[in-house]
């Protein structure tokens, strides 16, 4: 099984996963905005069924020992309650 590489083939196979494992439909709908002058965002997607926005931190890899750091980029970039993490693998323990 080939691992994705690329920020899109990750959340493209993150959006199919939370879908297929939960029935939950995501859909991207902003490719990037800039928040501000030190702040862009990459990505945004909406939850089909009620049509709230989360803004994804895309990773390929997310180990326990940046969690913290993680933490702190998306609510750097996220409104609060709207960040969420997609990454190719996390650590069981996180």
């Amino acid at each position: 099984m080939n691992k994705p590489s690329t920020q899109h083939n990750i959340l493209n196979t993150a959006i199919e996963a939370i879908n297929r494992e939960t029935g939950l439909r995501l859909d991207v709908v902003v490719n990037e905005v800039r928040k501000d002058d030190k702040r862009t965002i990459n990505t945004i997607v909406q939850i089909h069924d009620n049509g709230a926005r989360l803004t994804p931190e895309i990773k390929k890899w997310a180990p326990q020992v940046n969690v913290g750091a993680i933490i702190n980029q998306i609510k750097f970039l996220a409104e609060p309650g709207q960040g969420l993490l997609v990454a190719d693998y996390i650590n069981r323990n996180m």
